[in-house]
């Protein structure tokens, strides 16, 4: 298990050929010092000197050939009036729409368009929407230290008065165009406000008709609340004769007092009759006794304490039989006997009808109890009819006054509205009369005095630069060579 041994294999050895130039080509650090920098220039100095001047010189005699270019702007004043503002729908636009309107390119050719209607282009002059720019400036009024807004309209040509006019027409045909803005948005809100115009006053109709038929409505209702519940009012008095019962009631109360009355002149009588028996008694005890009939008679507790008493008849047989055999008796006590029998007699006689007109009177107090109490429910039933009626009726009345009350506050709301926008039709119609704008000239413009383009003086510094940079470049590469040698 020997192995071969690897060999080992060494790198050649460098010649000396190779060492210098390795060494030569080896990366050196770069100093330079202020006496190096000094040794350059004024060793290149011609060559520097020469290169700036020719490179200078020729790139300003090439500005020179460039077409000069002016630039003539118009300064507008954004100020939109409130009033006519305040009945369009569209509102408020800010300055930006207008700088964009500015620039748009159908408007800008449409001041092209005018510029050659006019003339004022001559042939060959090439005007693109690049010539037209809009810039927004804002400047703060002195008195309301308010920030008031400004369009700048810049028209770059090749002519001073091109430009100008140019500038004038792009003025022009921009206020032009936000008057017809304005005249169609106005249109459009004319014509928006008379149909809501029409609308408020189809719903105001339509409210005013609502109203009629509600009042109609409950009308009819509240007829029909009172013929149904009068025709329930007299079903129910037909079932129930309340005014025959109170008649009745009436007429039973007067038999009443009649009864009571009676009874006052039969207990008057009753008492006088007793009296009297009393009387015609004490006499008869206080007469001597005569006969023993007469005495036996007046002995007889039994029947004689019960002369005279007022609450029930008594057995008078005994007093009549007595009064047949009085011819034997004394005339006084004839007579005396004679009496007594004859006020008992009326005594048993009242009694007994002072006893059925009590019975009479009693029933008839039940009777009007009982009816008194029957007319009394049924008095309470009606009287809950009439109630019920009545609540109905209210209650139909509260819900008329209700729906009217809504149908007023929306027939008020919609006349408010209707009025508004009468207020601003008439507004609108007043704006379409008189043209209005939202942007104005503040100044137009003038012929500008020099061009703006080319900048020959910037031109002329900037070739200066490059060709100072350039002669650098070569006079560097021309001491590389001479090193390199």
């Amino acid at each position: 298990m020997n192995e071969p041994k690897a060999e080992i294999v060494r790198p050649a050895e460098p010649t000396l050929e190779e060492l210098i130039i390795s060494e030569y080509r080896r990366p050196r650090p770069l100093y330079i010092s202020l006496s190096r920098l000094a040794l350059f220039f004024s060793k290149h100095l011609l060559l520097i000197a020469a290169v700036t001047l020719a490179g200078t010189v020729a790139l300003t005699a090439l500005s020179f050939l460039l077409p000069d270019t002016y630039t003539a702007s118009v300064l507008l004043v954004y100020s939109p009036p409130a009033k006519s503002l305040g009945i369009l729908q569209e509102g408020r636009l800010p300055i930006e729409y207008y700088a964009s309107l500015a620039t748009a390119l159908p408007l800008v050719q449409n001041t092209i368009e005018r510029a050659r209607q006019q003339k004022l282009l001559p042939p060959g002059c090439l005007i693109t929407d690049e010539n037209f720019t809009a810039r927004i400036l804002t400047r703060e009024v002195d008195r309301s230290k308010e920030k008031l807004p400004l369009l700048v309209l810049e028209v770059s040509a090749p002519a001073p008065a091109l430009a100008r006019d140019l500038a004038n027409i792009w003025a022009d045909a921009l206020i032009d165009a936000v008057h017809t803005r304005g005249e169609q948005q106005l249109g459009n809100t004319v014509g928006l406000l008379l149909d809501q115009a029409r609308e408020n006053q189809a719903k105001i109709l339509e409210v005013q008709n609502a109203i009629l038929e509600t009042e109609a409505h409950h009308r009819r209702q509240a007829d029909a609340i009172a013929l149904r519940m009068d025709n329930r009012i007299r079903a129910f008095q037909a079932q129930h004769p309340v005014d025959l019962w109170q008649s009745q009631l009436a007429q039973n109360k007067q038999q009443l007092l009649k009864l009571h009355e009676d009874l006052f002149l039969i207990d008057q009588n009753i008492q006088r009759a007793t009296q009297q028996v009393q009387q015609y008694r004490e006499q008869l005890e206080s007469q001597p006794p005569v006969y023993t009939l007469s005495q036996s008679f007046i002995t007889n507790e039994a029947l004689w304490e019960n002369l005279g008493r007022a609450d029930s008849p008594i057995d008078i047989t005994a007093l009549k039989d007595l009064q047949l055999k009085s011819e034997h008796l004394n005339p006084v006590h004839t007579e005396l006997l004679t009496n007594l029998v004859n006020a008992q007699v009326s005594l048993n006689t009242l009694i007994p009808f002072r006893e059925f007109n009590r019975g009479r009177a009693a029933g008839l107090e039940q009777e009007i109890r009982e009816l008194g109490d029957r007319l009394n429910a049924k008095q309470s039933e009606l009287q809950t009819l009439e109630n019920l009626k009545q609540q109905e009726l209210q209650h139909n009345e509260n819900e008329q006054k209700r729906q009217l009350k809504e149908l007023t506050l929306r027939q008020q709301s919609y006349q408010e509205y209707f009025d508004g926008t009468a207020r601003s039709f008439g507004e609108a119609e007043n704006l379409q009369r008189t043209r209005f704008t939202e942007i104005m000239i503040a100044a137009p413009a003038a012929t500008p005095f020099e061009a703006t383009k080319p900048k020959r003086l910037y031109l002329a510094l900037f070739a200066a630069c490059a060709s100072f940079l350039l002669a650098l470049l070569a006079a560097a590469v021309v001491e590389m060579k001479a090193q390199s040698h």
